[in-house]
């Protein structure tokens, strides 16, 4: 129990808070009918030692594009399936991070399974908003219709540039 070989890939921003992470992914198991404690997801904070990198950092280094990509890479087609989590449906962060959709497109173009999570609240939210039908859901059709890998943001300026060549360059 609580322990085991990955079956799934959570891929998010480090702004979501620990609690909407774990509150999240209970749900997803809930909604599911998994048993959390034999459900296995792989978390890159948790799996990556991001001390060493922030330590490169300070000292005026860089992980290398091509070990991340590699990492994720290798992580997103090995498991077979990923849990994007929007953190918020209305404007979701999520869609403006480099790494983020460098991690949807490698899911997609893979034909990994791929499944949005949000927070629990969230949901009640969305689902709240669709029954009222608020004209709140229209923005965010148009949000992920203007999902543009070349106006997200990365930490690392050379990341940004390395995962719009693989974007603009395909499967």
């Amino acid at each position: 129990d609580f322990a085991g070989p990955a079956t799934m890939m959570l891929s998010y921003t480090w702004g979501y808070t620990i609690g909407e992470i774990v509150d999240a992914l209970a749900y997803y198991c809930e909604r599911r009918g998994l048993d959390p404690r034999r459900t296995y997801v792989w978390i890159c904070c948790l799996c990556i030692n991001q001390s060493r990198v922030q330590e490169k950092l300070r000292r005026g280094k860089t992980v290398s594009f091509d070990t991340f990509s590699e990492e994720f890479g290798s992580r997103v087609t090995s498991i077979g399936h990923v849990l994007a989590l929007m953190g918020t449906w209305e404007r979701p962060q999520y869609i403006t991070r480099a790494w983020c959709i460098y991690e949807l497109f490698v899911a997609i173009s893979t034909g990994c399974k791929l499944d949005i999570i949000l927070p629990p609240g969230q949901v009640a939210s969305f689902l709240n908003s669709l029954i009222q039908g608020d004209g709140v859901l229209c923005s965010v059709w148009e949000a992920l219709g203007a999902i543009d890998v070349r106006n997200a943001q990365a930490s690392i300026a050379s990341d940004l540039e390395n995962i719009l060549r693989q974007v603009e360059a395909g499967p």
